[in-house]
């Protein structure tokens, strides 16, 4: 069963179903990106330890996954696009500060959210996927 509470986020013309904990946390929001296959679910076992550190914690499901908005087109999935969920999830937060942590595919977006400066994070927690600059070594 799953033990999370869901909201629906409506961002960039999708409705996101998001995991959320502690709203209104004064240590700023932590949003986690799941990777793929993956959904909100995967942390599951870090969300209630970060709201306990007073973080309002969002942990979207992507764009395609579960009870997010499945946009029909390819390019509906672009890497634009991503980082405006993202974006937007941010903007409807109303926090300033943001911890933002990602894994697997959920942290491709999050080093370009990062290296575009997209918007300002707090902190940025990257897990199972190298700086982007790796990829160019010979």
């Amino acid at each position: 069963m799953d033990p999370l509470v869901y909201e629906t986020k409506t961002v960039n013309g999708v409705d996101l179903e998001v995991a959320v904990a502690n709203p209104g946390g004064e240590r700023g929001l932590a949003l986690l990106v799941h990777g793929f296959p993956e959904l909100a679910f995967s942390w599951r076992f870090q969300i209630p330890m970060l709201a306990e550190m007073g973080y309002e914690v969002w942990a979207p499901n992507t764009r395609g996954y579960r009870g997010s908005s499945k946009p029909p087109k390819v390019s509906d999935y672009s890497i634009d696009e991503l980082l405006a969920d993202l974006a937007g999830l941010i903007d409807q937060s109303g926090h300033e500060r943001v911890t933002l942590v990602a894994h697997d595919w959920g942290a491709v977006q999050a080093w370009m959210f990062a290296i575009r400066t997209v918007r300002p994070l707090e902190r940025l927690v990257i897990m199972n996927v190298p700086h982007p600059t790796c990829a160019q070594r010979e």
